[in-house]
């Protein structure tokens, strides 16, 4: 992981342009105060903001982020589609960066953006909206995700690498879980497909004609349902397989062609060559780099 700290505005726009994204910032106040961390997977900043307006899109050839403003302090605007959206201290924002448009802040403020590649959410979170949202976190489990979010990023610069990159994973899989909330009660189809895909995640004979049958429609119903969400049977599946397999090989006894039987996998080779394309290392390169914490540790993460 990577942390810079920006205090130059020109410094942060040039930055975000060499990741691809567009933003401007305008203001009689040229003083910023801004952490980025920048991981494989995320990208995270915390800000302190003066009075400014400008805009923020994402420049890759399609939407493949989604972003999600947690605001501490201050009261903001963005103008979504037409759309005019204000979110004040405690509130949650999520949409596409390649959608979000404008932002106006009349106050100063304080937030947490959480950047996240569409293909990172995929095979973690059942559905997420085109349309910015906003989430009000001033109690229950909306509050113990903000504040957790608050102090994720606070602790992740005292973490080491290794450190980090488990964190970066267990904050990750609460977050998808906390947003899957809202999913369920907007899109039941597709909540129980992905609840009937999750639950034959062990049986390696499970298909398409099995989820048909037990769903009660047909095949090409279920294509399409998946399709509106971005996702396809087969790669759902496999990387829900991988992610389960992932965690096991840190916290089982088990031999990996055990953990590769159990989550689906028909041979130790199939097992190798989806976990190297998803992960970039083998099933024991992955053991072998992550067990060498200390195994409470890793386990007490592992099951927050």
């Amino acid at each position: 992981m990577k942390t810079t700290i920006f205090t130059d505005t020109e410094a942060y726009i040039h930055h975000w342009e060499r990741l691809n994204f567009d933003y401007s910032f305008e203001s009689n106040n040229p003083k910023t105060y801004t952490r980025l961390h920048e991981t494989a997977d995320l990208l995270i900043t915390y800000s302190e903001n003066p009075v400014s307006q400008g805009h923020f899109f994402d420049d890759h050839f399609s939407s493949t982020y989604y972003i999600l403003r947690f605001l501490i302090a201050g009261e903001e605007i963005y103008f979504h589609q037409g759309n005019k959206v204000i979110i004040k201290a405690n509130d949650c924002l999520i949409s596409q960066p390649a959608r979000l448009g404008n932002y106006s802040r009349k106050q100063a403020s304080t937030g947490i953006n959480i950047i996240i590649p569409k293909t990172v959410l995929s095979a973690k979170i059942h559905f997420f909206s085109k349309q910015a949202q906003k989430i009000s976190c001033s109690s229950g489990i909306n509050k113990i995700a903000f504040d957790y979010t608050v102090s994720f990023e606070q602790e992740l610069q005292r973490l080491n690498e290794l450190e980090s990159q488990l964190v970066m994973k267990n904050y990750l899989d609460f977050l998808t879980s906390w947003l899957n909330q809202f999913d369920a009660k907007e899109n039941d189809d597709f909540s129980r497909i992905i609840q009937l895909i999750d639950q034959n995640l062990t049986n390696s004979n499970f298909d398409l004609k099995q989820l048909s049958q037990e769903f009660g429609r047909s095949t090409r119903t279920i294509q399409t349902i998946l399709k509106q969400h971005d996702l396809t049977f087969s790669r759902y599946l496999a990387d829900k397989r991988l992610l389960e397999a992932s965690k096991e090989l840190l916290t089982s006894r088990l031999k990996i062609i055990e953990i590769a039987n159990k989550w689906g996998f028909y041979d130790g080779a199939h097992f190798n060559k989806a976990f190297r394309e998803a992960y970039h290392c083998t099933p024991s390169q992955y053991q072998r780099k992550y067990r060498s914490l200390d195994q409470e540790k890793t386990a007490c993460w592992l099951s927050q």
